[in-house]
């Protein structure tokens, strides 16, 4: 399993910042200063990246209890939710909503499409809400969408509405204005663009989200509550802070450069091997294509995941088994130290492989050499 390729979109493959980390040694109990001056400059850092002068917190779980940790805090039964939906992240949003008790509408969108935010401005002139939760990369459909754009219609209604982020595979991979794109609840996750294992999100409220949870904390008790104490773990720390390091080190802009040229290597390469991708180009998102395949192996990959499961399709199958390069079924990730040309190139050729493997003619070496150019070699 050592020489596979993981070009996912999580868990992606750990960062070697991290993987010292994980075998370094754990010198102090967490209850110690050592360890709360490793996790208070993580936390500082976190608000660089993230565009705050808010408060930061460190929550242990997968991503999923970050998204619960951020939704919780700020919903009652008397919560009205409106979810921008334009793929299953956007709508999960809304589905945690539902189930913590708040009413919730769901504003679908094509996948893979722009938010129509003339809709947008009519449904939240139309009726009232007290929360807009969206995604901001939505890795199902490979599209990036924009908050500040949704907090400028927001605010053309209402003010007091707060914007929900699920910021979980974008964070360290595009940039994130919390502050200035008047953000009221941002959520990352670990095991996306950072290349940390998963279980640390991070969450970040405003003023205004914490006015609203302080009105309603009394009635929360339970693990995601802000109003109790979390139990720290000093690898995730240790490992986040060194990364953070590192990150802020090599330049956040650069990071992000990184991530849209890599993104855009692998859009362009595809297009020569005879496929496409499914988001639209004002919205392509730097970490994940979504690749749309021939009607016809569409049709046959489709069919092996219902008999063989998610990871059983022949496209998969091949390109792990047979040339080492793990994909997402029909995503390619770009995520986090994983973008370099070397890892992209080796993801297109196994690609092309498989698909003439498959029948399925294209011509590789031009492919290669389209990765090349935008690498600028």
């Amino acid at each position: 399993m050592n020489d596979i390729l993981n070009m996912t979109v999580g868990q992606t493959e750990i960062h070697p910042v991290i993987k010292g980390t994980i075998n370094d040694s754990i010198p102090v109990p967490t209850y110690f200063k050592e360890y709360k001056q490793i996790q208070n400059s993580m936390l500082e850092k976190a608000q660089k990246i993230i565009g705050t002068k808010m408060p930061v917190y460190l929550k242990l779980g997968i991503g999923r209890v970050g998204l619960e940790t951020g939704l919780y805090n700020i919903i009652d039964e008397n919560t009205k939710v409106l979810t921008i939906d334009n793929g299953q992240w956007g709508h999960f949003g809304g589905t945690l909503s539902k189930n913590m008790g708040a009413e919730v509408q769901f504003m679908e969108g094509q996948k893979g499409k722009q938010i129509n935010f003339e809709q947008l401005k009519e449904e939240l002139t139309k009726n009232h809400y007290d929360i807009v939760t969206m995604v901001q990369n939505e890795t199902q459909t490979g599209a990036l969408y924009n908050p500040q754009r949704v907090r400028e219609i927001i605010d053309e209604v209402s003010s007091d509405i707060l914007l929900f982020v699920d910021g979980i595979s974008a964070f360290g991979g595009t940039e994130v204005k919390f502050d200035e794109w008047g953000i009221d609840v941002y959520v990352t996750g670990s095991q996306k663009c950072l290349n940390a294992p998963q279980g640390c999100p991070l969450v970040c409220y405003s003023q205004k989200a914490i006015d609203r949870m302080n009105k309603i904390k009394q009635n929360k008790k339970f693990y995601f509550s802000m109003a109790l104490d979390n139990n720290p773990e000093y690898l995730f720390a240790r490992g986040l802070n060194d990364l953070f390091d590192s990150l802020l080190k090599d330049g956040l802009d650069e990071i992000y450069k990184q991530h849209y040229i890599a993104s855009k290597a692998v859009r362009e390469a595809i297009k020569i091997l005879g496929l496409n991708y499914m988001a639209d180009e004002e919205i392509v998102s730097p970490s994940t294509t979504r690749i749309v395949f021939p009607e016809e192996l569409q049709k046959a990959i489709d069919e092996d995941r219902e008999k063989l499961g998610i990871d059983g399709d022949r496209v998969t199958t091949i390109m792990k088994d047979k040339y080492g390069v793990c994909i997402a079924e029909d995503r390619i990730g770009t995520m986090g130290f994983y973008t370099r040309k070397e890892d992209i190139l080796r993801t297109i050729e196994a690609l092309s492989n498989t698909l003439k493997d498959l029948g399925y003619s294209n011509d590789k070496d031009k492919a290669l050499e389209k990765v090349e150019e935008i690498f600028g070699n």
